[in-house]
């Protein structure tokens, strides 16, 4: 029977009716002694009589009242007065999400507000080991102060399936008539059917499994999906067949207008609970990442630890320290219900630097007790340590500008490189040693012996040196014929053999790109197994990239020899396809660390930004690879290369066309000077001297025409006044210099030559007038960008303060735009005075994480946008921690 207004029920008057469900009824009321408002729940008096939903009220009582949180409502008191039970909570002002999705979907910012809110919501309730397995717009409340989450305590939902489905049967499930399965659906939970609300339940509880956080994370993704569409996720004409539908299909995608909440929601809604996201955590995230990057708020906030992880993790490396000499315990003894699972974010105000040729890839240490890795804000770029069991990070002073860490093998030392050389520094801090010249670094490892082997250059063969001295000798021997780079070196256990990526960045035999076994006394090297990422060796297994997972097949450190059958690890792990290695780093102890991500980092955004990097406008979505960005001279189109050619976008109306067809690479697309054509660099066959330089109409209409034959040519061009052909080439990988050729006719000649045979000219541009050019040296060590005049090549006067790469200028001719190995952009005045050049000093303009690989962007004529490639992933995803991955092989 309802209660009337007056009705006393302890201290509690009631005021008026709020509404009803199949938990309770619910009353204004007010609080007699503090008098204020509240909202009291009951049972309804036809089923008060009910035990099992009496216990299933006091349990809702003990699950609220141990949960306080600003988006989950509050419980202030439990009582029973005349047969009647109530709970006594906060009188939410607002209205359900159920009732205003009657009027349709929700704006974007609006549902990412809310999920986050519910998000964090459930990332508490599941801390304290309380699921809420009734997760539906009609028990989320918005109010002026946020959502709030209500209605926790259901018990686990039980249905059993009629004869003849295919799906399986609890043996402990109920029967139930078949009428009720096929009567018209309903959002309301049924007595006698489910408890719960059918339409969002996981498909495993369903089936009779145990609700769980996943379960939730499932009902979660219902929400979402309906916050964004205006439309329930699975529907059907009865509760059969929206149980088939939770059960057997996929939900109606969401369209590309939202592909980051798509992919967010999708991944909510996985079927299997084993392959949906693991926490309420994980999702809120994403949310924040995507709130971040849709600039639905200021800022996503790096998230915090939780301490109930920390204390797990202190835990862990306690027990670490108590079974020293013992690597490998927790696999050994086969006990996977200790395997460890954390998450590890950025510190306050930074984003981890973990992709890119100058990125940092979080690295363990060898006994998995700290982390080292390079984390960025807009001021700063350096090397942080991190001890697991800590809460906090240190930051190392003196490694500005850091890049690719790793260990010293004791644990107590960390190898990086930094402003084109290669450093070494203690662990705690302190000061900074060069060991050698590095001038485009690919990793680097420390053996034992107190040797380290590293990649000096993204096209060299790995050099090694003592630690104790500054003389670099070779390690290993590049066949030219069949790769390019050698990169990613990791050493083996015994401190003398170690592993190494050789690949080619012109494609190359799939079959002889792989990873390598060697020696460091000798050069002699054999493939191990043919793969496009690097690999680590970790608790007898190689750890590396097949068919987008990370897998690990057993491995004989010793012979270089694999043996049995991989298996897949991690089928999430990030993958940098710019420079072929997976962010994921193992240590000798069965602990890991990754990145998550969807696949490899193969999509890039080609976005304009303002002089204080801002973004203004998009040119394109993710959903392709672009590199090697130019504008046309009358700044309507931008033609790039991507994985299959050249292309060219209309920048006002967003439409692509493309240019080339080729079967080989071709980078490297330069404009003529009246827009009306294209000249390119295409790779007609393997090993250095084999690049062409052709020439094509711009429109794609035309056929292609050779202009200079196969040679070691790189970033060809035309002059702006269109007297010359421009180019650098170099007899084979040193030496490159910046030449040109007359296209009226004539011999080439050399206009910046490479100062020395270990210099090269890597970049350059000539300036709109035709006067000067602006070029990359890296004769001091590291690239640099300086002027001289154009076409004599006379004078050199140095613009950039500390790196300086891809120069572009400023129709004018009067700035000259560039980006350091840090991700830094810079503008610096120039002013030509007859002869000379006038360099001012350089203004720092913003900081663009993630380029893609090749010429990453250019400038408006009006020099107030920059046109920059970004890589798909933001990096402020955190770090995933597993205490014991070879536990996760025998599951």
């Amino acid at each position: 029977m309802a209660l009337t207004s007056g009705t006393k029920l302890g201290p509690y008057e009631i005021v008026s009716p709020l509404g009803a469900g199949g938990m309770g009824e619910v009353y204004r009321a007010r609080d007699t002694r503090l008098d204020r408002t509240v909202a009291i729940k009951v049972l309804p008096s036809d089923l008060s009589s009910n035990s099992e939903l009496k216990q299933r009220f006091e349990r809702e009582a003990r699950a609220i009242s141990a949960l306080q949180h600003p988006n989950i409502c509050t419980l202030h008191d439990i009582g029973s007065q005349d047969g009647v039970d109530y709970l006594v909570m906060e009188c939410l002002e607002g209205q359900t999400l159920a009732a205003r999705l009657e009027k349709g979907p929700l704006p974007v910012d609006q549902v990412l507000k809310v999920g986050k809110e519910i998000a964090e919501a459930l990332q508490k309730a599941h801390s304290q080991g309380i699921i809420h397995r009734d997760l539906k717009p009609a028990n989320i409340m918005l109010t002026k102060s946020g959502a709030k989450l209500m209605d926790f305590g259901l018990a686990k939902p039980e249905l059993a399936i009629p004869t003849g489905s295919k799906t399986p049967i609890s043996s402990s499930m109920p029967t139930m008539n078949l009428a009720s399965l096929t009567s018209v659906a309903s959002p309301l939970t049924q007595k006698g059917s489910i408890v719960g609300t059918f339409q969002y339940l996981a498909p495993e509880v369903l089936q009779g499994a145990e609700a769980d956080a996943r379960s939730d994370i499932f009902s979660f993704g219902c929400v979402l999906y309906e916050m964004v569409t205006g439309r329930r996720a699975f529907e059907g004409k009865s509760q059969l067949g929206v149980l088939s539908a939770i059960l057997e299909q996929e939900p109606q995608p969401i369209g590309i207008a939202q592909p980051m909440l798509e992919r967010v929601t999708r991944e909510c809604l996985i079927k299997d609970p084993a392959e949906r996201f693991q926490s309420a955590h994980d999702v809120l995230l994403d949310l924040r990442w995507i709130a971040g990057a849709s600039g639905a708020e200021e800022k996503a906030q790096p998230a915090k630890l939780k301490k109930s992880s920390l204390i797990l993790l202190a835990v862990a490396a306690l027990a670490a320290v108590l079974l020293a000499g013992l690597a490998g315990y927790w696999s050994k003894r086969g006990d996977t219900g200790s395997v460890i699972h954390a998450e590890i974010p950025a510190p306050e105000k930074y984003l981890f630097d973990a992709t890119g040729d100058s990125g940092g890839m979080p690295v363990l240490s060898p006994q998995g007790d700290k982390i080292a890795f390079v984390a960025h804000s807009p001021e700063d770029k350096s090397l942080w340590v991190r001890s697991i069991a800590a809460d906090g990070a240190q930051r190392l002073d003196g490694t500005q500008g850091a890049m690719h860490p790793f260990w010293s093998p004791d644990g107590q030392s960390i190898g990086f490189f930094a402003a084109g050389r290669l450093r070494k520094i203690a662990a705690i801090g302190g000061p900074v040693s060069v060991l050698a010249e590095a001038a485009n670094p690919r990793g680097g490892t420390w053996g034992t012996n107190d040797v380290i082997v590293y990649a000096p250059d993204f096209q060299s063969a790995l050099s090694k040196v003592s630690t104790q001295s500054d003389t670099s000798t070779p390690a290993t021997v590049l066949d030219k014929q069949k790769h390019t780079t050698h990169r990613w070196p990791w050493f083996l256990p015994d401190g003398k053999h170690y592993l190494f990526l050789a690949t080619s960045h012109l494609g190359g035999d799939p079959k002889q790109n792989g990873i390598y076994f060697a020696s460091v006394d000798s050069t002699e090297t054999h493939l191990v197994v043919s793969t496009d990422s690097a690999a680590q060796y970790a608790s007898g297994y190689l750890l590396y990239r097949s068919n987008m997972a990370l897998v690990a097949q057993p491995f004989d450190p010793a012979t270089g020899k694999l043996s049995g059958s991989a298996t897949p690890l991690i089928n999430n792990v990030r993958f940098d396809d710019g420079v072929w290695r997976g962010i994921f780093s193992a240590s000798q102890n069965g602990r890991m660390l990754y990145q998550p991500g969807n696949g490899a980092i193969t999509g890039n955004r080609m976005v304009w930004l303002d002089r204080k990097g801002k973004e203004l406008d998009a040119v394109n979505d993710r959903s392709y690879s672009t590199f090697d960005l130019r504008l046309s001279p009358d700044g309507k189109r931008v033609a790039y290369a991507t994985g299959n050619g050249i292309w060219t976008t209309d920048l006002e109306r967003k439409t692509r066309t493309r240019i080339t067809f080729d079967s080989q690479p071709i980078v490297q697309p330069a404009w003529s000077p009246d827009g009306k054509e294209l000249l390119f660099a295409i790779h007609v066959a393997q090993g250095g001297g084999n690049v062409e330089v052709r020439n094509i109409p711009s429109d794609g209409g035309g056929q292609e025409r050779l202009l200079i034959p196969a040679n070691n040519y790189r970033y060809p061009g035309w002059s702006p006044d269109g007297k010359y052909l421009t180019y650098l080439w170099g007899d084979g990988d040193s030496m490159i210099s910046l030449w040109i050729v007359p296209v009226a006719g004539g011999k080439p000649v050399t206009v910046v030559q490479a100062p020395s045979s270990q210099s090269n000219v890597e970049t350059y541009r000539v300036s709109p007038d035709s006067r000067w050019v602006a070029y990359v040296s890296d004769e001091s060590g590291q690239g640099e960008l300086y002027i001289a005049s154009f076409p004599e090549g006379k004078g050199k006067w140095r613009v950039s303060a500390n790196g300086g790469a891809y120069p572009a200028w400023s129709a004018n001719g009067r700035e000259v735009f560039y980006k350091d190995f840090n991700d830094e952009f810079y503008v610096c005045p120039v002013t030509p005075k007859g002869s000379e050049m006038e360099v001012g000093a350089p203004e720092h303009l913003f900081h663009a994480t993630n380029q893609a690989v090749g010429v990453p962007f250019d400038v408006a004529a009006d020099g107030k946008r920059l046109l920059v490639n970004l890589s798909e992933e933001e990096t402020s995803a955190p770090l995933k921690f597993v205490s014991d991955w070879t536990a996760e092989l025998k599951k």
